[in-house]
Parts: structure tokens; C-alpha cells; sequence
């Protein structure tokens, strides 16, 4: 089992526990969202476990084929919380069933939703994620929150893939400016996105990003190399000759 803790201090980390009699008695709880240098905001929060401290309720446990246990869930402590909802999907793994964790990878950045405050009106939940209405209207607050799956290959327990969703994709170019509120170039102030352009599009932008491995997570070459902002490149191909 695996679950998020949410203690006084403004933490959030990720703990695991494990059964060896089917469920009768379970050990103590694991750490799983261990130190990582991938986790570069710090919120202010204490560390008393590590920099990976701010996830939501979204750790997903997959075993494979082999016995290693795979857990994936997304972490909040990135460089540029809100000014671009940019955060990443972290991964760790167990040989030794669930005992141990290594420590976490990155196997995907993804863009959050926008938040409902700026979107459909101060004061309306501000600092959660929402999805806005497609019309001028700002009558529903409806929270929303991208959480990762993954899964193993069962004939390769080497290859995992792990997919979530991303509010801005290589289908969201022109619209990804009116995403963030960017300081106006002449007077310096926060410039307000159009709500009415956003909107438009508000059911048209959302994606699933897929990242996946080839040697038991411990590397995501799709996920940490590939902008999910940028279109893929397609290679024209000759079409063929007479014979």
C-alpha cells in the first residue's frame, strides 16, 4: 500500500507499507519520496525527510513481472510554481519488496491545470487547479488535478511506462502564453491573461503525455528530453516511384 501523509508542518511525503501474510498484518511504514535534487522549490516547508516534500494524494503502486515494485506520483517541488504550472512525475522503485526504495527519478515534467482564481474569478478557490468553462461565464469552481499511472510490460519487467495528463502539450502552442501571468514589458506588472481567448479553448488543450523506459526506470529518456510544449518533428517521406 502507499499513501500521502499530510502532517502539521506543510509537508506532504509519499510512505508505503507491505503484507507478507495477504493483508493479515502490515510492516511499519517506508519513506518512499526519499532526498532528490530534482526538488528545487522549497515552499518555505520544513525538510525533515528531504527536498521531495509537496506531492498530492497521487503515489501508484505497479509490480512487474520480476518482483521489483514500481511507485510513480506527482511532486510539486519545481522552480517555477506559478508562473507556468510546470511540475514532474517522480518515480522510485524496490527490489526487495518494499523494504527499501531508491531514490527518486523523473520520468516526466507535465503542466497543471490553470488555477480557478485567476480563471473564473477572484476569490474562487484560489491556489487549485480548475477547469475553466468554455464560455464567458464563471459559475462552476470544479478542482481537477493530474494524477500518474504506470504500468510494466509483462513479457519485459525492464520497460515501464508511465502517463499522465498535461494541460499544455505539442497541441497547445499559440494559446501557451495566455497560460501565465507574465510581467507587461513597459509598466512591469503582472499582465492578466484574456479570459475570454483561454477559455475558447479551455476543452480543446488537454493531453496525455507518455514517457516510458527500457531499463527498469533507471532512466526516462522520453520523458526528460522531449518538451511536452513542442510538436513532434515528422519526417517527410518520398512518396514511391512508378516501377
Amino acid at each position: 500500500m502507499t499513501w500521502t501523509s499530510y502532517p502539521e508542518d506543510g509537508t506532504a511525503y509519499i510512505y508505503g507499507a507491505y503484507s507478507s501474510d495477504y493483508g493479515e498484518h502490515f510492516s511499519a511504514p517506508v519513506l518512499i519520496s526519499s532526498d532528490s535534487a530534482l526538488c528545487s522549490q522549497g515552499y518555505g516547508i520544513p525538510t525533515p525527510h528531504g527536498r521531495c516534500k509537496r506531492q498530492p494524494v497521487t503515489p501508484q503502486p505497479v509490480t512487474a513481472a520480476d518482483g521489483t515494485l514500481y511507485v510513480a506520483w506527482a511532486n510539486y517541488n519545481t522552480a517555477n510554481p506559478g508562473k507556468d504550472n510546470r511540475f514532474q512525475v517522480l518515480l522510485a522503485h524496490s527490489v526487495d519488496g518494499g523494504k527499501t526504495f531508491s531514490a527518486p527519478v523523473k520520468a516526466t515534467d507535465y503542466y497543471d491545470l490553470p488555477d480557478c482564481d485567476t480563471y473564473q474569478g477572484e476569490g474562487k478557490d484560489p491556489g487549485r487547479d480548475c477547469v475553466p468553462e468554455k464560455v464567458r461565464r464563471t459559475n462552476s469552481v470544479f478542482r481537477a488535478t493530474n494524477y500518474p499511472n504506470v504500468t510494466v510490460d509483462p513479457a519485459n519487467p525492464k520497460r515501464v511506462v508511465v502517463t499522465t495528463g498535461s494541460y499544455i502539450n505539442r497541441d497547445f502552442q499559440r494559446d501557451q502564453r495566455l497560460h501565465a501571468r507574465r510581467p507587461h514589458p513597459r509598466r512591469g506588472r503582472a499582465r492578466q491573461p484574456s479570459m475570454t481567448a483561454y477559455k475558447k479553448r479551455a476543452d480543446a488543450t488537454y493531453g496525455i503525455v507518455v514517457s516510458s523506459s527500457t531499463n527498469g526506470a533507471a532512466a526516462f529518456p522520453t520523458g526528460t528530453t522531449t518538451d511536452v510544449r513542442k510538436p513532434a518533428r515528422h519526417r517527410r517521406q518520398r512518396r514511391p516511384g512508378p516501377p
